[in-house]
């Protein structure tokens, strides 16, 4: 269960990161 959070969290991060290249 931990990995599963620990993924999701990074999988937020990768997304915010391209959220803010695509600005």
């Amino acid at each position: 269960m931990g990995t599963i959070i620990k993924s999701s969290s990074e999988l937020r991060k990768n997304y915010n990161s391209i959220a803010d290249i695509c600005r």
